[in-house]
């Protein structure tokens, strides 16, 4: 028989299993002793966010089951080379019976659209998400700034230049959002390791994902943040202190 690499590393973690001989059995159809000769890599055959399980492989003709898969890799069509396997089976045994057949996409698509989905799920809420944070620091920074419309004026009658109010604007705007997501990482953590399963091929604390989450965050906040702040730099000094 041949087995997977996930019972080599169960069983055998520190030796080789080839040339081994172990006692296989099943209740309803074999009971033998069956001697491993050779290690294959592992088949997500459940689903492919599943930890591959111990497999073992047995010749088709010493324990035949009901039905047998075969893949094809070919530079003709699907619709063509469908025709032609078929073909070739009957005639190789005309008891030959085709239950279905896929393309690889099709078979590689119905594994993921559980996973796509929720994952689409949770990509919507945090587009949602996002344009409802940059709405309430638009008005958050538009409503401090307004208050500030005298100082601002002052600061400008004084010599402040316009880059310098932006700045003084955004930087104030934007220092609650830092510390939000510098505390927002710590519990994204969190929630990345209870999500696990959702991120195939993916670490839960893939430094590249984090930080480009953080450039989005800090780039949306700067944008909504941007425009109450040119705002604040085009106050009229004489009209603020008149007001004052």
């Amino acid at each position: 028989m041949v087995i997977n690499e996930a019972m080599a590393r169960r069983f055998w973690p520190d030796g080789d299993p080839l040339g081994a001989t172990i006692f296989l059995f099943d209740d309803q159809s074999f009971a033998a002793y069956r001697t491993i000769i050779g290690v294959v890599a592992d088949v997500r055959a459940e689903s492919v966010d599943a930890v591959a399980q111990p497999a073992v492989f047995l010749p088709f003709a010493q324990h035949p089951g009901r039905g047998l898969s075969l893949v094809f890799r070919s530079a003709v069509p699907p619709s063509q080379l469908v025709t032609a396997v078929t073909e070739r089976l009957r005639a190789f045994d005309p008891a030959i019976s085709v239950a279905s057949v896929r393309p690889l996409e099709a078979v590689v698509g119905g594994a993921l659209s559980r996973p796509r989905f929720a994952m689409m799920l949770v990509g919507s809420f945090a587009v949602l998400a996002l344009i409802i944070a940059g709405v309430g620091i638009f008005g958050i920074v538009g409503f401090l700034a307004a208050r500030r419309k005298q100082e601002i004026g002052i600061r400008m009658a004084l010599g402040a230049r316009r880059g310098s109010v932006v700045w003084l604007v955004l930087s104030e705007g934007l220092r609650p959002v830092v510390v939000g997501i510098a505390v927002g990482a710590l519990g994204a953590i969190g929630v990345a390791r209870a999500m696990q399963a959702l991120l195939y091929g993916l670490a839960p604390t893939d430094g590249v994902s984090f930080a480009a989450s953080t450039a989005l965050l800090l780039l949306a906040a700067g944008l909504a943040a941007l425009l109450p702040a040119r705002r604040a730099a085009v106050v009229d000094p004489l009209l603020s202190l008149r007001s004052e």
